[in-house]
């Protein structure tokens, strides 16, 4: 296999790891490292699209790229209130599924919820879980 900037010969197997992680209820896998250390750009790209994809980091191969993956991969504020949000309206609820703001909110998108503020509870053990 030959890498190249776009990563498209990795999607199957970073699909696989994903849904084996998923299936084995283990933590999110950390997606591989950016070949192209010189391309910062891409890099973070790449560390966007793994988190947008579902992985929980990103390997970094040198101190440059340590930036730009927390970057892709830290909440923010706006993620953070709305994942307060979620999980208030899911246990208020009291059921499986619920409508906010128009989008229908069941265990997944919870569990998702309850990640985004335990990520950002670990990056910042100061913070206030409940906001």
């Amino acid at each position: 296999m030959r890498w190249s900037p776009s990563e498209e010969e990795l999607m199957p197997f970073r699909a696989a790891m994903l849904l084996d992680s998923r299936a084995a209820d283990l933590e999110p896998p950390v997606d591989t490292v950016w070949m192209d250390v010189g391309d910062q750009e891409g890099m973070a790209r790449s560390a966007s699209r793994a988190r947008a994809h579902g992985f929980q980091g990103k390997l970094c191969v040198h101190p440059s790229q340590a930036m730009l993956e927390n970057a892709a991969f830290e909440s923010t504020e706006a993620e953070i209130a709305k994942a307060r949000r979620v999980i208030e309206a899911f246990e208020t609820a009291g059921s499986a599924c619920v409508l906010l703001d128009g989008q229908l909110v069941e265990y997944p998108v919870v569990e998702g919820a309850r990640r985004v503020l335990a990520a950002a509870q670990a990056r910042d053990p100061q913070r206030d879980p409940d906001g």
